[in-house]
């Protein structure tokens, strides 16, 4: 009587929680997804009339080279929409071991400020 009972009752249950078990460990895919930031606009200008910042707003703490192909690239002011907002310093490695690294600097010119990407040489 006792074997017809779990069949009739615990059968049916024990299915249930294998489908649940089943569905909620098997069947969902799992993927990864990486964002990656922007590169910034190569060649492109970008005109700003007013005047950069002239002095960072934090000094910036440069962590432990990654290695020993890498060079600190320092952090700088960048125009975003209608103000400058600062874009810290990151380490980037060398193309090659003879590269040097020319910070990006604001350019005055006759209509204004102009961004010139930093870039190996």
């Amino acid at each position: 009587m006792k074997l017809n009972r779990l069949i009739k009752n615990g059968i049916p249950s024990l299915a249930v929680i294998a489908v649940v078990f089943f569905l909620a460990t098997g069947c969902a895919h799992r993927r990864t997804v990486v964002v990656r930031e922007p590169a910034p606009p190569t060649g492109q200008e970008v005109l700003v009339v007013q005047a950069p910042p002239t002095s960072p707003p934090q000094n910036e703490v440069i962590p432990v080279a990654p290695g020993r192909d890498y060079v600190w690239t320092p952090g700088h002011y960048a125009w975003k929409g209608d103000k400058y907002v600062w874009i810290p310093g990151k380490y980037m490695a060398k193309p090659s071991a003879a590269a040097v690294w020319e910070p990006g600097h604001w350019e005055h010119r006759r209509r204004g400020w102009y961004w010139v990407e930093g870039h190996w040489r």
